[in-house]
């Protein structure tokens, strides 16, 4: 959690060059590398609020994931990403 609270304090930004972005009408699934986790992570946008879904060690992995993320809410819309989203921030701040 460390790096989150210094990242604010700096006013650093993340750095979005790497940035995987995927606008699927109502839904967009992002994937980038985080500057409070130091992670790359995958979100999903729907009804206007972010959702992390899935986060990984490594560009590669990151990639290979958001496809899957594109693919599962093109099969599934409805897909339960809240639940994902609440038991990502929870294993986050337990650290």
């Amino acid at each position: 959690m460390i790096p989150f609270f210094r990242g604010l304090a700096s006013g650093q930004t993340p750095d979005r060059s790497n940035a995987i972005t995927t606008d699927m009408g109502k839904q967009k699934v992002d994937t980038c590398e985080a500057f409070d986790t130091e992670r790359w992570e995958t979100g999903v946008k729907r009804g206007g609020l972010w959702y992390v879904v899935e986060a990984y060690d490594d560009e590669a992995t990151a990639r290979k994931g958001h496809e899957a993320w594109v693919q599962r809410i093109t099969d599934h819309p409805d897909y339960d990403i809240a639940s994902l989203n609440e038991k990502y921030r929870n294993e986050w701040a337990e650290g």
